[in-house]
């Protein structure tokens, strides 16, 4: 309401011991006082005034759901228990513990916050720039307050249903009871590849708008809304695709449904929620100037993409991004979320029928409109480029070495995620060459990607400034190893282990389920790429590792990105 912080949180610390209440936050250090006396201020009202029973409710609710989304992990259950027996002594001290929830009412919370929540039992910590006004701002407030079953965990149910509707749109459903929770993803053909130069930036901005706000509803009552039914609901946006992700209880599966398709159908994209969103953006930018990393990255895709959509900044240029408004945002929308380039996946415990019946009642009218997408394909180099880029006051040098890489319907791929692993991880080559052997390195790993037209396959490296010259023909002589000599069966068998063994854990989640079944649909690799992937992973042989690097690794022409001090 007030604009005095772009991120504002709370979360409790509990142990054994005396534990803390945080309340954090980022703002602008001229908004600091007003921030900081705001934050006092509320927590003002909960000692001297009881809270709203919806309110109470509401964080019963949330706090009941902790222990649902725990159980979709085996991960989140061996945590848990593991806390528990850390702090109470006792594994099963989580019955008693949500049993003392349910009691907790209005008085309970004013008495707690009165005892804690006090100017005297407060330490304050501020982060801000160097000779940045906003210090006084680091102060308590003068007056004192006045008090007034088990089940395993994994994907186990029924095979998906893919449902085409007469509008183009295709609609996954698939069942898993293992945990009360529903996944809902929606994926449209877009992103970053669906960008023009002048309009740099307007995918990111439409994600970050889409949620809030949606028919009759502000940004607050969709925020009212999903917390009420113990859930999350958020727009995304990457290199080729753009949509929205929600996932909830399922005792609130009409609820749910209803909100998630209110956002995908009716968003408002309120002028005052497209100001506040563009703000924040042009800080990030801003602020990218001092993520070394990140800028290095940006800078290598844009000179491996230089007339691509994939070379440009997912955020957007501030000369591109200070003109995009309330009209460009609905343009974007109206000709990128259309029905016959989107798919939505639904997966979670729930009917299916009953769910399908609630998706055709509002998505079988949804009109088709919009135009194709289709970016020119990048040509490859044949030499190396080096692009440089100096920055004041900084100690580390960043250098990313790479090359285009297959698209995402190329066989490729699978050799291309066993090579990076091969390259990536505490026991990959970067890592025994370049760290344990020549010391060269703060951090180091590789990554890849895989898009519609291209790919890239990257490897990273912090060093110090003078020894940059020495780190990229350290990454040159591993490349050109692994040209000449190849790659081991050994190196092979633990990359694949690796590989889709982080596949099926990942596969626990149904948000995960449901993203993935989304894309590999609308990607064109079919519904069975879900359960085809870890078979074609390790069906490769070290015959196609070795014409994967033969293909795509060409040690003597890389595009090479280089952050380092001036």
């Amino acid at each position: 309401k007030k604009g005095l912080a772009e991120v504002i949180y709370t979360y409790p610390f509990i142990s054994k011991y005396p534990g803390l209440f945080i309340i954090g936050g980022i703002t602008r250090p001229e908004r600091l006082e007003g921030a900081i006396s705001s934050v006092w201020e509320e927590i003002s009202k909960v000692v001297s005034s009881p809270l709203e029973d919806d309110e109470i409710t509401s964080a019963k609710i949330n706090i009941r759901s902790e222990e649902v989304y725990e159980r979709e992990t085996a991960g989140g259950q061996a945590g848990k228990y593991a806390y528990f027996i850390a702090v109470a002594g006792d594994h099963e001290f989580e019955k008693r513990y949500y049993e003392s929830v349910d009691r907790v009412d209005k008085k309970n919370v004013m008495e707690v916050a009165g005892r804690y929540l006090v100017p005297q039992n407060a330490t304050l910590t501020v982060i801000v720039p160097k000779g940045a006004r906003g210090r006084q701002g680091i102060r308590p407030p003068r007056t004192s307050f006045k008090v007034g079953s088990k089940k395993k965990a994994g994907i186990r149910g029924a095979s998906p249903d893919l449902i085409s509707f007469s509008n183009g749109l295709k609609v996954i459903i698939a069942e898993n009871p293992t945990v009360p929770i529903v996944a809902c993803v929606s994926a449209s053909l877009g992103g970053l590849r669906a960008e023009g130069r002048s309009e740099n930036g307007i995918s990111n901005m439409v994600a970050r708008t889409i949620t809030k706000g949606a028919g009759n509803m502000n940004a607050l009552q969709v925020a009212k809304r999903i917390e009420s039914i113990a859930g999350a609901i958020d727009g995304y946006s990457g290199k080729s695709s753009i949509g929205i992700k929600a996932e909830f209880l399922s005792s609130y599966l009409s609820e749910g449904i209803s909100l998630f398709l209110d956002t995908l159908l009716r968003p408002s994209f309120l002028e005052k929620e497209v100001a506040i969103e563009r703000r924040k953006v042009l800080s990030e930018i801003k602020n990218q100037e001092d993520a070394l990393a990140t800028l290095a990255f940006t800078r290598f895709l844009a000179a491996l993409f230089p007339t691509h959509p994939y070379g440009m900044d997912p955020l957007g240029k501030r000369e591109t991004v200070n003109k995009i408004g309330r009209s460009e945002i609905l343009d974007y929308y109206r000709r990128i979320f259309v029905p016959d380039r989107t798919v939505i996946a639904v997966v979670g415990d729930m009917d299916k029928e009953m769910v399908l019946e609630m998706l055709e009642e509002r998505l079988s009218s949804w009109e088709r409109r919009g135009r194709a997408i289709s970016p020119s394909p990048e040509k490859r180099g044949n030499h190396e480029i080096v692009v440089e880029y100096k920055r004041k006051g900084k100690e580390q040098a960043h250098i990313v070495l790479g090359f285009m890489g297959p698209s995402i319907r190329s066989k490729d791929q699978y050799s291309v995620a066993i090579l990076n692993h091969i390259l990536s991880g505490q026991g990959g080559r970067l890592f025994l060459r370049l760290r344990d052997e020549m010391g060269l390195a703060y951090a180091v790993g590789s990554s890849y990607f895989v898009g519609i037209e291209h790919g890239y396959i990257a490897m990273y490296i912090a060093t110090e400034p003078s020894k940059v010259d020495v780190a990229i023909s350290g990454m040159k002589e591993i490349l050109r190893n692994l040209v000449e000599k190849g790659v081991s069966e050994d190196e092979i068998r633990r990359a694949k282990n690796y590989i889709v063994g982080a596949y099926e854990l990942e596969k626990q989640r149904n948000m995960a389920v449901a993203t993935a079944h989304a894309y590999n649909v609308l990607y064109g690799l079919g519904i069975g790429e879900f359960y085809n992937y870890t078979r074609k992973i390790m069906d490769m042989e070290r015959k196609d590792i070795l014409a994967c690097i033969e293909k795509y690794i060409h040690p003597s022409r890389p595009v090479i990105s280089i952050v380092r001090p001036n």
